[in-house]
Order: structure tokens, then C-alpha cells, then sequence
């Protein structure tokens, strides 16, 4: 393995950090339009569902876990 970091890891890390520092709008850079994401609460079509749910609200308030 090489001493370099992949650009995918980058990317991952990088939207990781976002998300555990309660940055949802610099989370949400790392997210694609057509999103597609099953929850609990069901089914979440496109970026502006994904930001709107309420699992996300709940998590932008909840301590980051370290």
C-alpha cells in the first residue's frame, strides 16, 4: 500500500468530517442531486429531501461522536 491517499478516500474523509462537525452545508457539497437513500421513514428522492429529513435535522443537533 502507498503512502497516498486515494481521491475516493479523500472525498469520504473529507464529507466524514463535514457531517461528524455539524456542517451540514459543507456536508451537502459531497452530495449528488439524484440521491436515492432508503430510512426508516422511508424513501428519500434528490439532495433537497435528503438535507430536508428528519434524521438529518436530528443528527446536525446530536454530539458528534468520537
Amino acid at each position: 500500500m502507498t503512502g497516498t491517499t486515494s481521491p475516493a478516500l479523500q472525498t469520504a474523509l473529507a464529507y466524514y468530517q463535514a457531517w461528524t462537525s455539524h456542517d451540514l452545508d459543507k456536508a451537502m457539497n459531497y452530495i449528488a442531486d439524484d440521491i436515492v437513500c432508503d430510512t426508516p421513514g422511508g424513501r428519500l428522492d434528490g439532495a433537497d429531501a435528503y438535507r430536508g429529513g428528519s434524521w438529518a435535522r436530528s443528527c446536525r443537533f446530536s454530539p458528534a461522536r468520537r
